[in-house]
């Protein structure tokens, strides 16, 4: 009698914990579909020599993940989303190391950004990646930025990953938005957002 009481505490217990879970993700994507698909409130955030400001939905974290370079990368997450974002500051120095895996010469931020870019198809399979295009912020300053896709075998999903590199002073920085493609054809327009909110210190 005590192992069946015990056992079917323990299957309650597991019904309640994948429901919470269940309703977590449901608020969460209930409260981003009622905005349009977008995030509604942002806190600012300051990562070395910038200020930017980031969905108030995400949590920082500081263990270091397989997708950044650098262990003093910002990285936030959001776990019901499945959404990951991360910034990660480079040196000229780094950049000219990057410019050596390279066959033809490449700006120093094109070799950082091409660079991070094909290690991300190298990581896919079945892999998409969109032009890169300029993007402009903080009073004229210059970025570029790319779209790269493909079947994460991992997780079982097809991942999609905004990618941006732009300069600041003498050092470059790179920022990733990594989701589910399911969700980051409607977060575009966020990380657009995020990129025009970045201000020089």
């Amino acid at each position: 009698m005590k192992i069946h009481f015990s056992f079917s505490l323990f299957l309650a217990l597991i019904f309640i914990a994948t429901s919470c879970n269940s309703e977590t993700n449901n608020n969460a994507y209930q409260e981003l579909s009622s905005n349009q698909m977008d995030f509604r409130h942002f806190k600012k955030y300051n990562y070395k020599s910038i200020y930017i400001k980031l969905p108030l939905q995400f949590k920082k974290h500081t263990k270091k993940k397989k997708y950044v370079l650098k262990k003093n990368a910002l990285l936030l997450e959001n776990n019901e989303l499945h959404l990951n974002f991360s910034i990660e500051k480079f040196s000229k120095k780094d950049a000219e190391k990057f410019q050596l895996e390279f066959d033809e010469k490449l700006s120093e931020m094109d070799a950082i950004h091409d660079y991070y870019a094909g290690k991300r198809m190298n990581s896919l399979t079945n892999t998409y990646a969109s032009i890169k295009k300029e993007f402009t912020f903080a009073d004229k300053n210059k970025g570029v930025i790319q779209t790269i896709e493909g079947d994460n075998n991992n997780s079982g999903f097809t991942n999609t990953y905004h990618l941006a590199t732009f300069k600041v002073k003498n050092y470059f920085y790179v920022i990733q938005f990594i989701g589910k493609n399911t969700n980051m054809s409607y977060l575009y327009d966020d990380f657009n957002f995020i990129l025009h909110s970045i201000k020089i210190k």
